[in-house]
């Protein structure tokens, strides 16, 4: 048993030092007619001077593409890994749960279960975290997931902004 970690990018996961290796899981960014995946193509940085910039620029955002989440899959299989935790936002913001899940029934030969965050940004990251402590300790990946499953109802998760022109 060798339990492989994907995480959403919404998680902040590319801004923290994990301490056990995990795939990233990027949404998509459209400005305009041009589309990067966040965090590869464009930092953070680029981004919002972009949108400083740009005032009328378009921005839309999309999940992955079952594709993409497949390929990731396929990757973390040829790594050794039998079991595969993903940790998503929310299904409720995004439907990257529902591409990993529907690309978590494709792959053969390895297991794939998807977790819910019911949440974004450090919420998730928080439970990404809990997952490799206990991935650590020998949990199998039903054991791993259930328990941080009975964490997210304890969860808050805040936000401010500054301009609802982008919601």
């Amino acid at each position: 048993m060798k339990i492989g970690l994907a995480v959403c990018g919404n998680s902040g996961v590319d801004y923290y030092k994990l301490d056990y290796p995990a795939k990233v899981l990027h949404s998509f960014l459209h400005l305009n007619d041009e589309l990067y995946e966040d965090f590869v193509d464009i930092t953070a940085e680029e981004f919002y001077t972009r949108l400083v910039n740009e005032p009328n620029v378009d921005v839309k955002t999309s999940q992955p593409p079952i594709g993409y989440i497949l390929d990731i899959y396929e990757e973390m299989k040829a790594e050794g890994y039998t079991d595969i935790l993903v940790v998503t936002i929310s299904k409720e913001l995004s439907g990257t749960y529902q591409g990993a899940v529907l690309a978590g029934e494709m792959i053969e030969g390895v297991n794939v279960r998807v977790v819910n965050s019911n949440s974004v940004s450090y919420g998730q990251l928080f439970l990404a975290i809990k997952a490799i402590e206990y991935i650590k300790q020998g949990d199998d990946l039903e054991t791993v997931a259930t328990k941080i499953e009975s964490i997210i109802p304890r969860i808050n998760t805040l936000v401010y902004v500054d301009t609802l022109k982008y919601l």
